[in-house]
């Protein structure tokens, strides 16, 4: 690891840190990328994360092959896998919820332990599962998706 307090890894290889406190608590995780202060600070065994800025997956301590880009974009996530949160907030309040997508400014923000979910520009809706929201409320007026009219 680079950076001050990065990387206190023991038996978990394939890591990389850098920045303050980037994968500090790791132990046992694996394949794991950490690139900004606190990034995956509280991850002792999960493998396969992939984190990019400040406090991404700040929370994580044992879940896996979850990729978080943007500031604390899943930074409350603590078991929730396979998740991908793509800009500020994304999916920051995750705790649990696994299989979810998250693509902008505060998208999934108030998602907090609902699985399988498509965020894209939306705030989502805490626990929900099996969901797809694009757009916010009141902001587009018209959808165009190829292929389906109507």
């Amino acid at each position: 690891g680079k950076g001050s307090r990065s990387f206190s890894n023991t038996t978990g290889f394939q890591n990389t840190a850098t920045g303050f406190d980037a994968l500090d608590g790791n132990t046992t995780g694996a394949n794991n990328t950490a690139t900004g202060f606190d990034a995956l600070e509280f991850n002792t065994s999960g493998g396969n994360n992939t984190a990019n800025s400040f406090e991404a997956l700040f929370s994580n301590t044992s879940a896996s092959n979850n990729t978080a880009d943007g500031y604390q974009a899943l930074f409350n996530n603590t078991i929730g896998v396979s998740n991908t949160a793509n800009g500020v907030d994304a999916l920051v309040n995750n705790t649990t919820g696994s299989s979810n997508i998250a693509m902008g400014f505060s998208a999934g923000t108030n998602l907090t332990t609902g699985s399988n979910n498509i965020d894209i520009g939306n705030a989502g809706v805490a626990g929900d599962s099996n969901k797809i929201r694009i757009g916010k409320k009141g902001t587009q007026k018209n959808t165009f998706i190829a292929g389906i009219n109507g």
